[in-house]
């Protein structure tokens, strides 16, 4: 279920949080993050000993799919 959304503008991202892997609904964002991909993110920070995401890195985490983009199948609300 969607939670909320969160903008970045240190990162020029805004995306969707839900609290489950199950992204029925597409909000106006381009993103979305989940449970499990949030922890991938936290994990490889942590291996990492990073603090704070730089845009390389998002490029990066976007690159690996860790931040998902939404499919056009889905409807928007």
């Amino acid at each position: 279920m969607y939670v909320c959304t969160i903008n970045s503008k240190k990162l020029g991202i805004t995306f969707d949080y839900f609290d489950s892997e199950r992204v029925l609904s597409k909000n106006k964002c381009k993103y979305y993050l989940t449970p499990k991909r949030f922890a991938k993110i936290e994990s490889w920070m942590i291996q990492n000993f990073i603090m704070d995401i730089t845009k390389e890195q998002l490029d990066f985490i976007l690159k690996q799919g860790w931040i998902g983009e939404y499919s056009n199948k889905l409807q928007s609300n």
